[in-house]
């Protein structure tokens, strides 16, 4: 698992290339779903939507209309181990308010499971400039024990894949000054939403959206709109 995953992190020059390649990798090592959350310090915000695979895109889109970097525990425990957890370990080290068990237990229902029948990894990766990340992984197997060696692997995975993303958006960082309108389609992009919806939350054209967004990339050295938002956040452009 290790070396596969970390030769497809090397022979990629571009995150969008990194993270297909990844999810070829992880899929092949039995895990049927993932997320990945860029984080600005030790606290996952909702700032910019995760990149995901395997997850309904209703549950993805239920789960980020919620205060989730408050209500979800699972991250910000993660992170302050340092060490990969199950969802589990992270709800049961420490004892938690009615609100986020409620949040547990509706999250659980979105994806037609139980409490206690549906388990996965928490996965903390740490980058320059408190640049970090924040991964799940779902295994196929829900009987799977994760031996504190497979753990390690799995850290040095999202560790090596976290860092060349950093790597790709944060190498030489531009001097950026972006407009008013560029900020706010920006952070729409970053949650999400697409030209259309932020054109008619703007009340303007989705040409318009797209011509603003276009000079933001161009300024933000960047061809994608993931890339585009992580950049702006890493770079303090948005929140």
């Amino acid at each position: 698992m290790l070396l596969d995953c970390l030769q497809e992190i090397a022979r990629s020059d571009d995150p969008v290339r990194l993270w297909k390649g990844l999810v070829r990798s992880l899929r092949a090592q039995g895990f049927v779903a993932g997320s990945y959350f860029f984080v600005k310090g030790a606290q996952v915000s909702g700032s910019l939507r995760p990149l995901t695979f395997g997850f309904p895109r209703r549950f993805i889109d239920a789960y980020t209309d919620t205060e989730f970097d408050r209500l979800d525990v699972v991250p910000r425990r993660t992170l302050a181990s340092g060490r990969v957890m199950t969802w589990t370990e992270a709800w049961s080290s420490a004892p938690i308010a009615a609100a986020e068990q409620q949040f547990r237990q509706q999250m659980l229902a979105r994806l037609g499971a139980a409490e206690d029948t549906l388990d996965g990894l928490a996965v903390p990766g740490y980058g320059p400039r408190q640049s970090n990340a924040f991964a799940t992984l779902v295994p196929a197997d829900q009987g799977r024990a994760f031996s504190a060696q497979e753990r390690r692997m799995v850290q040095a995975v999202v560790q090596a894949g976290h860092m060349r993303l950093c790597e790709a958006v944060l190498q030489n960082p531009p001097e950026v000054l972006l407009s008013p309108r560029e900020r706010e389609i920006l952070q729409w992009v970053a949650l999400g939403k697409s030209n259309s919806v932020i054109a008619e939350m703007l009340n303007c054209s989705a040409n318009t959206v797209d011509t603003h967004l276009r000079r933001a990339f161009g300024k933000l050295s960047v061809s994608d709109r993931t890339t585009a938002a992580i950049r702006a956040i890493s770079l303090g452009l948005i929140a």
